[in-house]
C-alpha cells in the first residue's frame, strides 16, 4: 500500500496574499526530494490563509528538473523520477473558534479565513467538497472530544497521532469510534527531518479530483487504512512547532492591511 502524511507544512513561509518574509522550498525537487526521502509516496500541503498549494503548483508547471509533474488535477499534482510516482494533494489548515480543523482535496479550493465558528468552518469545507479532519485533537489548538462528537456527522476523522502533540487516549479513542469516528496519522512537520514521522497506509484513485476526494474520504470513514508512528518529534520540532503557529498569527494580523 502506499504511504501518506497528510499534515504538513515541510518548509516555512509567513505568506500574506502576494507578500512573504521568506520564500523557500517552493520547487518540485525539495518537495518530491523530501517525499522520496521520508519513503512516502505523498503528502497533503497544508498552511493557513495563505496560497501555498497554488504557487507550488505554478512553479511546477515549469519545472524542469529531477521530478516532472506528470499530471494535475484541481486538488492533486503527480510527480515521477522515472521509477515512482509522488502526489502533492491540497490542503488548508483552519484556526476556528473552537480549535484547528484541516480541509483536504477540497474542489475549486478557496481559503477559508481563520476565526469563524467550527460550524460555519465545517459548513465553508463541506461546501467545497474537502475532506473534514480534526487535527491536535484536544490541546489548546485542538476542537476536543466534546465538539467532535457534536459534530460528528461533519468531520470524516480526526488526529489520533499528531507527531508535535499528544496520542489520543484510549478511552477516547473508543467514544470516537462509537460516533463513527477514525483516527489517523500525521507528522504535521515544517521540515524535512519530521517529515512521515506520522503518517497513513492506503490506496487513493488520483483519476479526478472526485475521486481523489471521494477515496480519502471513503478511506477514512471506513477506517480502511494503516495508521502508522515513525517516531515523535524532536523537543525542537515541538518547540519550532509552536514558534511559527505564533508568529504566523501575529504576522497574518501584522501585514493584513496589505491585502486590503
Amino acid at each position: 500500500m502506499a504511504r501518506y502524511d497528510l499534515h504538513t507544512h515541510l518548509f516555512t513561509t509567513w505568506e500574506q496574499g502576494r507578500y512573504s518574509l521568506e520564500r523557500a522550498g517552493r520547487d518540485a525537487d525539495y518537495i518530491i526530494g523530501a517525499v522520496k526521502s521520508a519513503k512516502l509516496d505523498g503528502i497533503a500541503l497544508v498552511n493557513f490563509e495563505d496560497i501555498r498549494f497554488e504557487e507550488f503548483a505554478a512553479s511546477a508547471r515549469g519545472h524542469l528538473g529531477r521530478y516532472r509533474l506528470m499530471r494535475e488535477i484541481g486538488n492533486a499534482l503527480s510527480f515521477t523520477d522515472e521509477e515512482s510516482v509522488f502526489r502533492v494533494i491540497r490542503g488548508q489548515e483552519i484556526p476556528t473558534l473552537q480549535g484547528h480543523v484541516l480541509a483536504l482535496a477540497g474542489d475549486s479550493f478557496r481559503r477559508i479565513p481563520s476565526g469563524l465558528g467550527l460550524k460555519e468552518t465545517l459548513k465553508q469545507i463541506a461546501n467545497l467538497g474537502a475532506v473534514a479532519i480534526a487535527d491536535h485533537y484536544k490541546n489548546l489548538q485542538g476542537v476536543g472530544i466534546k465538539n467532535l462528537v457534536e459534530n460528528s456527522a461533519s468531520f470524516q476523522g480526526y488526529e489520533q497521532f499528531n507527531a508535535n502533540f499528544e496520542i489520543v487516549p484510549r478511552e477516547d479513542f473508543t467514544e470516537l469510534f462509537r460516533h463513527g469516528l477514525n483516527g489517523i496519522s500525521v507528522s504535521d512537520s515544517h521540515n524535512k527531518r519530521d517529515l512521515g514521522n506520522g503518517h497513513v497506509e492506503t490506496e487513493l484513485d488520483f483519476s479526478s479530483e472526485d475521486s481523489l476526494r471521494d477515496s480519502l474520504k471513503e478511506k477514512i470513514n471506513s477506517g480502511r487504512f494503516i495508521a502508522a508512528m515513525r517516531k515523535r518529534n524532536s523537543l525542537f520540532s515541538v518547540a519550532e512547532h509552536a514558534g511559527i503557529a505564533l508568529y504566523d498569527s501575529w504576522a497574518r494580523k501584522r501585514f493584513k492591511w496589505l491585502e486590503d
